[in-house]
C-alpha cells in the first residue's frame, strides 16, 4: 500500500503542472474597448505622397477587433478582423476569409519585456498615451501599454527609401457598436 502513494503523488504533482502550464497559456480577451482612427500614408523615395486612405480600429473589450479602409473617393473596404471566439485574425476578400495568424487577445508582454528588448528605442505620447518605440528592420512601433500594447503608430522605411506611414488621428473610449464590430462570418475561411 504504501508503495502507491509515491505514485499517487506523482501523479497528483503532474496533474498540477498540466493545470499550471494550461493556466499560462490561457487567453485573455482585452481590457480597454476605443475606437482609433489613423491616417494611412504611401511616400515615395523623393517625399511626395502617392496614396493615402484613413482607416478606423474599432476594438472590444470581448477581445475582436476590426478595421476599416476608407479611401479618398469614399468607398470603404474592411481589411483585417481579430476574431477571439476563432482565435484567428481575419482578411475580409470578396469570397471568403483568409486566415492571416493565430490571435490570443491581450498580448503576453510588459513595459518590462519590451524595454529590455535591444530593438526599444525609448518612450512618445500620442493622443496622451505614452507608447514604447521599438524599431528594427525599418519598422517602427509606437506600442501603448495603457491600450494592451496597440500599435498607435507605425513607420516602415523601405530600401529604396519609399515609406508607409500609419498615423493615429484620435481615438474614443467606449464599447463599439456590434455593427463597427461585425463581418461576413458566414464566408469559408482559407489558410494561405
Amino acid at each position: 500500500m504504501r508503495k502507491i502513494y509515491p505514485l499517487i503523488t506523482a501523479a497528483c504533482l503532474f496533474v498540477s503542472l498540466g493545470l499550471i502550464v494550461a493556466m499560462s497559456r490561457t487567453k485573455t480577451p482585452l481590457s480597454r474597448a476605443y475606437t482609433l482612427h489613423y491616417h494611412a500614408s504611401e511616400i515615395d523615395s523623393a517625399g511626395n505622397v502617392v496614396t493615402y486612405y484613413d482607416e478606423t480600429r474599432y476594438v472590444s473589450t470581448s477581445g475582436n477587433w476590426r478595421d476599416v479602409k476608407t479611401f479618398p473617393n469614399g468607398e470603404q473596404k474592411p481589411d483585417l478582423v481579430g476574431d477571439y471566439r476563432r482565435q484567428s485574425v481575419l482578411a475580409v476578400k470578396r469570397n471568403g476569409l483568409v486566415q492571416v495568424s493565430e490571435y490570443h487577445g491581450r498580448p503576453n508582454m510588459t513595459r518590462e519585456s519590451i524595454t529590455a528588448l535591444d530593438i526599444y528605442k525609448g518612450t512618445a505620447y500620442l493622443l496622451g498615451y505614452e507608447t514604447l518605440i521599438v524599431s528594427n528592420n525599418g519598422m517602427t512601433r509606437y506600442l501603448a501599454p495603457d491600450l494592451d500594447f496597440a500599435e498607435l503608430k507605425v513607420e516602415i522605411t523601405r530600401p529604396n527609401n519609399s515609406r508607409f506611414v500609419l498615423e493615429p488621428v484620435s481615438i474614443e473610449m467606449g464599447e463599439p457598436s456590434a455593427h463597427d464590430l461585425s463581418y461576413p462570418e458566414n464566408l469559408p475561411v482559407v489558410t494561405r
